[in-house]
């Protein structure tokens, strides 16, 4: 029984890679962005909430 020859793998072409690795890198670009608009939007409406409840306290005095 003759051995099966290995099958032959074709090498990469370079094209696909960098378009791969552009579009995880701006995937990981736009994730990374989301989270921080995320973190500076609650931050934002952390800071209004701080501002009202700061004028609330100053109302009743």
């Amino acid at each position: 029984m003759p051995e099966t020859p290995p099958v032959p793998t074709r090498p990469h072409k370079p094209r696909i890679n960098v378009a791969f690795d552009l579009r995880s890198t701006c995937t990981y670009t736009f994730l990374l962005w989301r989270s921080i608009n995320l973190i500076e939007t609650s931050r934002f409406q952390l800071g209004l909430s701080v501002v009202n409840y700061r004028k609330k306290e100053q109302g009743k005095v």
